[in-house]
């Protein structure tokens, strides 16, 4: 029995409940340390075509092949008590530095994730008062842009949230590209008008697409100071693609957590315009963006079951 570790051939395991794949180490099936064994790779999701062939080189007792271009990879576990944990062996014999290569690079190229949509709105504190009693989606106090003559009320999802954006200075608004849009976008009435994508990576995101990452800040209430940098803020202001941004700071500071609550996270936006120009400006990624016929920019916003 091979107990080496970290092992140099992997076994792949499809988890009977979910269908997801996962890499264990060669001696998955006797040692009975099954959790333990297996090592946080990711799940690979193909075509059905696909499926069938690894299976049917398993059934060949061949040895197992990963390409990028064939899966698709991302990090996932399947979650749940290991006695419920039922794994099925689908091929054999892959080389574990090939899977960590995919993996990783695939998960580099991936990093993007919904971070928060903008709502322009005339009146903060009316608007909160509005989501609460339409959705039941409650509202913290957010802070103000500095310089920018902006303020916002943030509605937390958890590890996103629903941004709500207003004129709250008027002097300082004067000479703000940032107030002018929100003027604009309230002409008539408050809208959803922007949305924003996380990354870990906002310079390598800037240098692909030809940006520079700038930096802001603003302070809670509570005096706590979020800082972040942006990319792609005027090209989203004009054209309703997204930005990007990176926080700097403690996750648990991050704005969805405003009210110290989990919640449902964004999980799909709908979207105006040129496909092939948003599917470029995006890179790869594995966000539920829905294309529709309209104009640019996001339309609708999915949270849990509410549709906003």
């Amino acid at each position: 029995m091979n107990t080496s570790w970290p092992p140099t051939r992997l076994t792949l395991l499809s988890c009977g409940g979910c269908g997801r794949v996962v890499a264990g180490s060669p001696c998955l099936r006797t040692s009975g340390r099954f959790l333990d064994d297996l090592l946080d790779l990711g799940a690979i999701r193909g075509t059905d075509q696909q499926a069938v062939s690894l299976n049917e080189a398993a059934s060949r007792e061949q040895p197992g092949v990963i390409s990028g271009n064939q899966f698709d990879v991302k990090a996932c576990l399947p979650a749940g008590p290991r006695d419920e944990l039922r794994l099925h062996p689908i091929a054999t014999n892959v080389d574990v530095l090939e899977v960590l290569h995919v993996v990783l690079t695939l998960y580099h190229q991936r990093m993007l994730w919904f971070d928060h949509v903008i709502m322009t709105v005339r009146d903060l504190d009316g608007a909160a008062a509005r989501l609460l009693a339409t959705h039941g989606l409650q509202s913290a106090a957010g802070g103000r842009h500095v310089g920018l003559g902006t303020g916002n009320r943030i509605v937390p999802l958890g590890d996103s949230y629903v941004e709500l954006m207003a004129v709250v200075d008027s002097e300082e608004a004067k000479d703000s590209l940032l107030a002018h849009w929100v003027v604009e976008q309230t002409a008539d009435g408050d809208r959803l008008a922007a949305w924003c994508l996380r990354t870990d990576d906002i310079d390598g995101v800037a240098s692909r697409l030809g940006l520079t990452s700038e930096p802001m800040s603003r302070r809670r209430p509570d005096g706590v100071e979020l800082a972040w940098r942006l990319a792609g803020l005027e090209t989203a202001l004009s054209t309703g693609l997204p930005l990007f941004i990176q926080w700097d700071i403690r996750s648990e500071d991050h704005p969805g957590r405003a009210l110290g609550t989990d919640g449902p996270g964004i999980s799909w936006v709908e979207v105006g315009g040129d496909a092939k120009r948003l599917a470029n400006w995006l890179g790869p990624n594995d966000l539920d963006v829905r294309v529709v016929d309209g104009p640019a920019g996001i339309h609708r916003v999915g949270i849990g079951e509410i549709a906003l």
